[in-house]
């Protein structure tokens, strides 16, 4: 280390202490360091290391009279620092003290000052007191003047006598209340049913929450019929009943509404299983066929078909897959015992044979039914279970949606609706199935049978085998 270091390291350390002593106190500081001494050491040191070498007694002794000045520099550097520290941690006490005092008393002015504010709010709540009792008084002594000045018109015009019946308790006017509260108390629990009702009930329900047409509404069967088959067949069995009568209406209705050329085609499916697509589709093509029309019913639910048991046939093959893969339409289609109305159960094949719905094979099926039949009623699986519907339902001209009534969700009603939509579905209309029979209504008859169908003008069972179209217009 050369001296001109040394006295550059001495002159930064001197000015340090000089910055901090100035900061505490604002003025210089006297340099109380042996700077002589160590120049002094620092010279006779340069004189010994250009004489003698590094192992040199004396230059080993110059060079730990340096050393030792050097250490006492430093250490009288260090006691300064810590001095001025301490001194500067009393200073910063002393300002933080000063800083809680004047915190002290802004809070007690703001508090001193909330008191002022209550005091003038009390002050002007007493006036306004005494401003009020005031013209309380001044009222009173005009109450008691006029009270003063009428006491002598006062007359007796009729003596007191006791009532004759009781007051109290009105039993009349009791039972009256009552009736009127179970009343309302009738309505708010009937409208409360209805609001948490979220199933599809009536046609005014189908109308607003699904925006489609109700093609009409089919009454619950009795109880008595508890046969696929007696299900099915009910309104070829029973065709002056009222649920033939709904269903002749509704026929009427997809006739007149579902535009079509040639042989009409039509779709009949349903948001899950369990609604009665099967028999409303069967129901459909017997009021098709006895109308006169050549009726082809097909069963095109390939997973779980049901029309073949509906119509008491055994077996379900060959079939409607059989008739895609090319096989004659002779050859599978099967009569029903109903004029008219032929069925073609769903075939030997399964889910597989659902891919062909979209294809030309379904298009050169229905071109050679065309030739035969004047409708064409497809029974398909339930919207939501399968795609099938929607993939068959660009190549019918109506759909016709079955929804049980209050058994399925209405939610999932719309699902099903709207997915037929998304693939611009020719949705004819909604079937509302298995309605309450309205009170009064006979088992075969309009209300109890006083007007019943039997009495409505001469009729004879002759009549029933053919055409019923006019029958339904009565």
């Amino acid at each position: 280390m050369s001296f001109v270091d040394c006295e550059d390291i001495y002159e930064t350390i001197e000015g340090l202490l000089a910055d901090i002593w100035r900061a505490v106190k604002g003025v210089d500081i006297p340099r109380p360091f042996p700077r002589l001494e160590y120049a002094e050491a620092m010279s006779a040191f340069v004189k010994v290391d250009a004489r003698y070498g590094d192992k040199h007694p004396a230059h080993i002794a110059a060079r730990a009279i340096v050393e030792r000045v050097e250490e006492e520099t430093r250490h009288q550097v260090q006691e300064a620092v810590a001095a001025q520290r301490a001194r500067l941690g009393i200073l910063e006490a002393s300002a933080a003290t000063l800083e809680a005092e004047i915190g002290s008393m802004n809070e007690a002015l703001l508090e001193k000052q909330r008191v002022r504010d209550g005091y003038d709010r009390l002050r002007t709540e007493i006036t306004r007191s005494a401003r009020y009792e005031s013209n309380l008084a001044q009222r009173m002594d005009e109450l008691t003047l006029l009270a003063r000045t009428q006491l002598n018109n006062v007359r007796l015009l009729a003596t007191a006598t006791p009532p004759l019946a009781p007051f109290a308790p009105n039993w009349l006017f009791r039972i009256a209340v009552g009736l009127v509260l179970a009343s309302v108390a009738a309505m708010g629990a009937g409208l409360l049913r209805h609001q948490l009702d979220e199933t599809i009930n009536t046609p005014l329900d189908a109308g607003v929450h699904l925006r489609v047409p109700v093609l009409g509404t089919v009454p619950r069967l009795p109880d008595s019929v508890d046969t696929a088959v007696s299900r099915a067949l009910y309104t070829h069995e029973h065709p002056h009943s009222v649920l033939s009568e709904s269903v002749r209406a509704i026929r009427n209705v997809i006739e007149r509404t579902v535009p079509h050329h040639g042989s009409l085609h039509l779709l009949v499916t349903s948001s899950l299983i369990g609604e009665g697509k099967t028999d409303s589709s069967a129901r459909i093509a017997i009021a098709f066929a006895r109308s006169g029309k050549r009726v082809a019913i097909i069963d095109a639910d390939l997973r779980r078909p049901r029309q073949h048991k509906a119509f008491g046939i055994e077996d379900k093959s060959p079939g409607f897959t059989d008739l895609l893969d090319g096989v004659d339409v002779i050859d599978v289609v099967r009569p029903t015992g109903v004029p008219n109305l032929d069925l073609i159960p769903a075939g030997s094949g399964g889910a597989p044979y659902a891919e062909l719905f979209g294809t030309p094979a379904i298009d050169e099926v229905l071109e050679r039914l065309d030739d035969r039949y004047d409708v064409i009623l497809f029974d398909t699986p339930p919207v939501i279970l399968t795609a099938d519907p929607a993939i068959l339902s660009k190549h019918v001209h109506g759909v016709v949606f079955v929804v049980l009534s209050g058994k399925v969700q209405r939610r999932a009603v719309q699902h099903a609706v709207q997915a037929l939509r998304k693939v611009d579905a020719p949705v004819a209309g909604v079937v509302i199935n298995g309605a309450e029979r309205p009170a009064g209504m006979s088992r075969y008859g309009y209300y109890g049978g006083r007007y019943g169908y039997y009495r409505y003008g001469s009729y004879s069972e002759d009549d029933a085998d053919t055409d019923d179209s006019s029958n339904a217009a009565k």
